[in-house]
């Protein structure tokens, strides 16, 4: 996407952020064949076109397998009751953590995964307020 991007950005065509204008500008382009552009160009911006198609294909099909191994495992299907999880974090965190047996509590998952009350300190009494920041601690993983 990026590349077609340039591509038109070199010819002093500018697009809005996102992939459904770039879609339409590309329908406009190749329907009315843009005389700036020479046949080659159309033919690179095509070949590039059909490389990000088939790469969208790929990425669908790579969801929904991870989707269908997700709903066959119990783990996964224990865990797709927390909202904001999806297959992707669900077959991951299961594959990392497998059972979660070398975890005693829920809070040694929470600091392995780097999720751990934020700490503000002042006059060297630390104080923890119950937000949750999503900071990486350092940890063996």
């Amino acid at each position: 996407m990026n590349q077609i991007l340039g591509f038109l950005l070199e010819r002093g065509i500018t697009i809005r952020k996102g992939p459904s204008y770039l879609t339409t500008q590309l329908q406009i382009i190749f329907a009315e064949g843009d005389s700036s552009f020479s046949g080659r160009l159309l033919h690179l911006i095509l070949e590039l076109k059909h490389e990000w198609d088939d790469l969208e294909r790929k990425i669908e099909d790579a969801s929904a397998e991870l989707a269908r191994i997700a709903k066959q495992d119990d783990g996964c299907r224990r865990l797709m009751e927390v909202p904001g999880f999806g297959a992707i974090v669900l077959t991951a965190l299961v594959a990392a953590i497998g059972n979660g047996i070398s975890f005693r509590k829920g809070r040694d998952l929470a600091a392995w995964l780097g999720v751990v009350p934020r700490q503000h300190s002042t006059g060297g009494k630390p104080g923890y307020l119950a937000s949750v920041s999503w900071e990486t601690s350092t940890c063996n993983a």
